[in-house]
């Protein structure tokens, strides 16, 4: 779809002055970590390659705090700047990111983390998510504190020659 219609329209670039960003993506409605917030200032022009005059590629940095609880719809444009012969920006199609479900979010939050990726969640974002995936992993992570604090005592008490701290 991008193709055809850069394809239909004009060619990128030439004696124009390349603009800031070639291409401009705007999502239909912002959440609040969401493609504006967590993507667009990881992007950059180096991101968007034109291989020819029809082609855009588009490789997406790593956003950590990318972080939708809806379905988000970007849509593409070429803008003018962007382009040798028109004065008028061109829309290019658009894509859409799947958000998770409430549960795959859960389920998530409660097999993929670690307990101080969720305790930064929790501290950062406040969401009540996070809050009920450590509520619901309550025992497995007091379990994983203790055999952590007994690996330290055995570690501490075998440097010191089997002496315990009095």
């Amino acid at each position: 779809m991008l193709e055809e219609r850069l394809e239909e329209s004009m060619s990128v670039g030439s004696d124009r002055t390349p603009p800031i960003r070639p291409v401009v993506f705007k999502p239909r409605h912002p959440q609040p970590a969401g493609w504006e917030k967590a993507v667009e200032s990881m992007l950059k022009t180096e991101h968007i390659e034109f291989p020819s005059n029809a082609k855009a590629h588009i490789t997406l940095p790593s956003c950590p705090d990318y972080d939708i609880e809806e379905d988000e719809v970007i849509d593409v444009w070429i803008p003018a700047e962007a382009l040798a012969e028109s004065d008028k920006p061109i829309y290019a199609g658009f894509f859409t990111i799947k958000a998770e479900s409430y549960q795959e979010r859960i389920d998530h939050a409660i097999q993929g983390m670690s307990a101080r990726q969720l305790r930064n969640k929790i501290v950062h974002r406040m969401k009540p998510q996070y809050r009920s995936a450590v509520r619901e992993r309550y025992e497995s992570l007091m379990g994983t504190m203790t055999e952590f604090l007994s690996a330290v005592e055995g570690w501490r008490i075998r440097s010191r020659g089997g002496e315990t701290e009095s």
